[in-house]
C-alpha cells in the first residue's frame, strides 16, 4: 500500500486505532451481541477480516506492517523497509504518533515490543490519577477505557499539531480481569459480557466525545484476537495456543468523524476475506481522495481497491488455513490435517 504524495492544502484528520484485546465475531455469538449498537455506529464493518494471530503483541506487529501483507510470525520480529511500517508512513506524512494503553504493558514486554518493533515514536500516555476499573489476571491494574481516551483527548485538543495518528491498546476483556465495583463472583461469558458492555459503552461516548470536538477523525476497530469463548474439542474455553477461525476472525469497523462530512446510504458490510492490508488501503484512499473535503460521502464507493487476504493464520508452532470452508492445521510445517 502506497500512502500518496504530501499535499499542503489537504484536509488534516486524525487516526485512532483502537486496539482491542480478546474479541472475535464468534465471542459475539456466545453473548448474543453479533448485532450491539456500537458496532452499527460505523461506516465500514469487514465480516471476514483474519487477525492471522490468537495472540496481543504478534497482532499488534501485523496491524504495524500491514502495508507490506501478510509476512510469516518469524518476519514480524525482523527489520523492514519504512515502505511496509504502517506507523513510519504515517511520520512521512505529517503525523505525530501517540501510544495509550489501559494497562502498564509490562506484561510480555508488550509496551517495549509495540514501541521498537511496530515503531510507534511516542512515550506511553500517563495513567496518573486515572481511576482504576478492573484487577487484571496477574493482579495489575487495569484503567477505565473512557477516562484514558477522554484524558489523552482533552490533551490532544490542546495540542498545535494538525494530525495524529495514535495507537490505544485496551486489555479489558482478557481472561481472568474482575470488575472492581461487582460483587458478584462472575466468570466466563457472564463476565465476559458485563465487562463487554463496558467497553462497548465507552467506546460509544468516547465516538461522541469525538464528534463533539469538530475536529475530522478516522476510528479504526481493530481487535487483536478473540478470547475463545466458545472452545471446542482441541481447546478449552480461554486456550488459544492454535489460531482457529473462531479466535483470529474478528470485528473490524471503521468510522469517519467530520463536522462537514456525513454518509449517504448504508454502512459497507466487506464480506470477502481481508486482513490488515486493507485497512492499510482504505486509510491511503481517504488520503488521496482528501475525503474530509467532500460534504458526503458513500461507504460503497471504497471498496473496490480492497486487497483480498486468503485466512491464514500463524502462532510460533502452529499454522492454520483455510480452503472451500474447511480448516486444516499444521504443527510443523510440513504436514496437515484437518481441524
Amino acid at each position: 500500500v502506497r500512502f500518496p504524495p504530501l499535499a499542503q492544502e489537504r484536509q488534516a484528520f486524525d487516526v485512532i486505532f483502537l486496539s482491542v484485546c480478546s474479541l472475535s465475531w464468534d465471542d459475539l455469538d456466545v453473548v448474543e451481541q453479533r448485532q450491539h449498537p456500537l458496532l452499527q455506529r460505523f461506516d465500514f464493518v469487514f465480516e471476514q477480516f483474519n487477525s492471522a494471530t490468537s495472540y496481543s503483541g504478534p497482532a499488534v506487529l501485523r496491524l504495524s506492517r500491514a502495508s507490506c501483507g501478510q509476512l510469516p510470525h518469524s518476519g514480524l520480529y525482523e527489520e523492514t523497509s519504512d515502505q511496509c511500517l504502517l506507523m513510519t508512513q504515517f511520520t512521512q506524512q505529517g503525523y505525530d504518533h501517540a501510544l495509550l494503553m489501559n494497562h502498564d504493558g509490562h506484561f510480555d514486554n508488550f509496551l517495549e515490543s509495540t514501541r521498537q518493533l511496530g515503531h510507534v515514536d511516542a512515550e506511553l500516555f500517563p495513567l496518573a490519577g486515572i481511576p482504576q476499573a478492573q484487577k487484571a489476571f496477574d493482579g495489575s491494574p487495569i484503567y477505565s477505557d473512557l477516562a484514558v481516551l477522554e484524558n489523552w483527548w482533552q490533551q490532544r485538543l490542546q495540542s498545535p499539531s494538525p494530525s495524529t495518528v495514535a495507537l490505544y491498546n485496551t486489555t479489558s476483556l482478557h481472561d481472568g480481569n474482575r470488575l472492581l465495583d461487582s460483587r458478584e463472583n462472575l466468570r466466563g461469558a457472564q463476565s465476559y459480557k458485563r465487562r463487554m458492555d463496558r467497553l462497548f459503552g465507552d467506546i460509544s461516548r468516547f465516538l461522541d466525545r469525538l464528534q463533539q470536538s469538530g475536529k475530522n477523525v478516522v476510528v479504526v476497530l481493530v481487535p487483536e484476537h478473540g478470547a475463545g469463548l466458545r472452545g471446542d474439542a482441541m481447546q478449552i474455553p480461554g486456550m488459544r495456543e492454535i489460531p482457529t477461525p473462531a479466535i483470529t476472525k474478528v470485528p473490524v469497523a471503521i468510522k469517519l468523524i467530520g463536522p462537514n462530512l456525513e454518509r449517504q446510504g448504508p454502512a459497507a458490510r466487506i464480506t470477502q476475506p481481508s486482513s490488515y492490508q486493507a485497512i492499510g488501503q482504505l486509510l491511503a484512499d481517504f488520503m488521496a481522495a482528501d475525503i474530509f473535503a467532500s460534504k458526503q460521502f458513500s461507504s460503497s464507493d471504497w471498496l473496490s481497491t480492497l486487497p483480498r487476504t486468503e485466512p491464514v493464520s500463524q502462532n510460533d508452532g502452529s499454522t492454520m488455513l483455510s480452503i472451500d470452508g474447511e480448516s486444516y492445521l499444521s504443527l510443523d510445517g510440513s504436514s496437515w490435517t484437518r481441524y
